[in-house]
């Protein structure tokens, strides 16, 4: 039997996690071969699913990135022998496993591109975050060259798909194997379009994700303490882990304010939460933006990346400039106040969802790729 050969690293929870499940889901756990790069990786397989489910093999010293910008041309040239020596690595254990294709699942733009030079494989490079430069010439000689029906790069959202044909100068014909598949909610993490009211005597405002600078959580914060100080049954709830964790956990102090850490079922807190927030500075795409409209939840979020492909103003949600707490605030009190007018942005959400944020959609544009 045939089997992916997926190159990724496992981390404790995120968004690339998410994905990668989704993936073996689509593929299916026993026909899949994971490379990652550390031992330590191991321990995070039950978060995509994987534990005892699928072959994993560890590459530890696997070349990540191909410099070639040296101004030495013996470093250069010791560089491209090093690429070389990954490049036949890689193809002889596709090969000896009889890999139907080799796919890249990575949040750092530009690791392990220089795999497009691999012969005869199918190739898929799957990049969860936007690239803001290019280490050399050879990304875009890569990408001009080698992108066709065989090859093919896969990103999350329209704005991301843009930015890196930019960042990469991937020009004409070729961006179109550059192609846009949306992050997608498997059907076991619906939520009940009945499961909201106002049965609870507090309304709770929910955000998932790291507690990291770009999703924004000093804003997040302010907005939360002056909403919560006039608002007595207002309660606002962050769920994640993260680098500022508890830094934001003491700014919170006092205040009707929650940071969880790591939740592994967020459908309670979806199922019961009058409205999702999502205040990021950045996002690619955000699949917590996802699961929340699949759990017919009207949204507040930032106007930036791919965040209002999933939001549209005035339709399943309201869309915020990042950093102006009182549009924010504006926001949120809005739909907590206009009970009907909630209501029709979560179902119109839910709708949306169905459309494009579906597993079946998710499965449909994979196959097009996959079984060409």
């Amino acid at each position: 039997m045939r089997k992916e050969v997926i190159i990724c690293k496992l981390f404790e929870f995120g968004g690339s996690n998410a994905h990668l499940k989704t993936l073996l889901h689509y593929l299916g756990p026993d026909q899949a071969i994971l490379i990652v790069e550390d031992e330590s990786e191991l321990k995070y397989l039950n978060k995509i699913g994987a534990s005892g489910k699928v072959q994993v093999r560890v590459f530890k010293d696997l070349h990540p990135y191909a410099h070639l910008s040296y101004h030495s041309n013996l470093s250069n040239a010791k560089e491209t022998l090093i690429i070389l020596r990954s490049l036949v690595r890689i193809l002889l254990f596709c090969i000896c496993n009889r890999a139907r294709g080799l796919t890249i699942s990575t949040t750092e733009p530009e690791k392990y591109l220089y795999l497009f030079w691999i012969p005869f494989i199918k190739l898929r490079y799957i990049v969860h975050s936007t690239p803001q430069s290019r280490f050399t010439d050879l990304t875009s000689l890569t990408c001009n060259r080698r992108l066709s029906n065989r090859r093919h790069i896969i990103t999350v959202s329209k704005a991301n798909k843009s930015a890196l044909c930019a960042a990469w100068r991937i020009k004409g014909l070729k961006a179109g194997f550059v192609c846009v598949i949306y992050n997608c909610v498997t059907e076991d993490r619906i939520g009940n379009k009945n499961a909201h009211g106002s049965a609870s005597p507090v309304r709770n405002i929910l955000t998932m994700g790291h507690v990291i600078s770009y999703k924004n959580p000093q804003v997040w914060v302010k907005v939360a303490k002056t909403m919560t100080e006039r608002l007595k049954d207002l309660q606002f709830t962050w769920l994640g882990n993260g680098p500022l964790l508890e830094e934001m956990r003491k700014e919170a102090e006092g205040f009707n304010i929650y940071f969880t850490g790591m939740i592994e079922d967020p459908s309670p807190y979806l199922e019961s939460a009058a409205v999702y927030y999502q205040p990021s500075l950045h996002e690619t795409h955000g699949i917590a933006v996802i699961e929340a409209m699949s759990h017919h939840l009207p949204c507040v979020v930032s106007q930036t990346g791919g965040l209002p492909e999933s939001v549209e103003n005035n339709f399943n949600g309201l869309l915020v400039p990042p950093e102006d707490v009182d549009q924010h605030i504006a926001a949120i009190e809005r739909l907590i106040t206009d009970q009907a007018l909630a209501t029709e942005y979560g179902m119109n959400g839910y709708e949306k969802y169905k459309t494009l944020f579906s597993f079946e959609k998710f499965k449909s544009e994979m196959d097009k790729i996959y079984l060409s």
